[in-house]
């Protein structure tokens, strides 16, 4: 029983953190796919990320797969320009 309550208290505060970190993001439209990298980074699934922002779980997936591309894109940049 003790192990299981020690689970729900991490599932909360993992909960409570990303709630406070969707906070300090502003709330627009355009925003969410810092909220989608934010959530993705905090260790957060498709469907858990789409029922935070009420958005398709779709959508989501679309978003990160977005983002991921976008990163890989930079760090190549930033490779090309070391090598320079």
């Amino acid at each position: 029983m003790e192990k299981e309550q020690t689970d729900l208290l991490k599932k909360i505060d993992m909960k409570l953190g990303a709630l406070i970190a969707l906070q300090m993001v502003e709330d627009k439209p355009e925003k969410n796919r810092e909220k989608i990298k934010l959530l993705s980074d905090l260790g957060f699934g498709y469907a858990e990320i789409a029922s935070m922002l009420n958005v398709p779980a779709g959508y989501v997936s679309k978003e990160r797969s977005l983002i991921k591309k976008k990163l890989k894109g930079e760090e190549k940049q930033e490779i090309e320009i070391k090598n320079g």
